[in-house]
């Protein structure tokens, strides 16, 4: 089955990821559930996500997310989708996430700009250290 979903796209793999969250992580508690089910979200897309541009507008970055949701939906309805455990409650969780985005803009952009930074920081962490061990191979 992972060799299976090796080959799947990004939002197929994040339905997978949000399927096995659901089933070992959700108490009922909507509001954590879905802040950090908005994480995922972000994480998820600024790791398989192009970051080049600079975002100037305030809400781009909101816009990023919720039309990721809207992918993950779209591939969700269109796809066949039969091995996942918690079909509705994903699309019910996927529902709350959008009203969560969107009921406080200035919240979730900040956790966005929050964790955009700290991977930009790890990236460039990374790419020192590998920078660093390139020059000493040359040595």
């Amino acid at each position: 089955m992972a060799n299976k979903r090796k080959h799947l796209s990004t939002e197929k793999k994040l339905i997978f990821l949000i399927d096995k969250y659901i089933a070992k992580n959700f108490l009922g508690d909507y509001e954590v559930f879905t802040e950090k089910l908005y994480l995922i979200f972000v994480v998820y897309y600024l790791k398989y996500k192009v970051l080049n541009e600079s975002n100037n507008k305030s809400y781009q970055n909101i816009d990023n997310i919720l039309n990721m949701v809207g992918r993950v939906f779209r591939c969700l309805i269109d796809t066949d989708t039969t091995d996942l455990v918690n079909k509705k409650e994903i699309f019910e969780q996927l529902h709350i996430l959008v009203d969560y985005i969107e009921s406080d803009h200035v919240k979730t952009e900040a956790i966005y700009l929050k964790l955009q930074a700290q991977y930009e920081r790890r990236e460039i962490l990374r790419q020192v250290v590998m920078s660093g061990k390139h020059y000493r191979k040359l040595r």
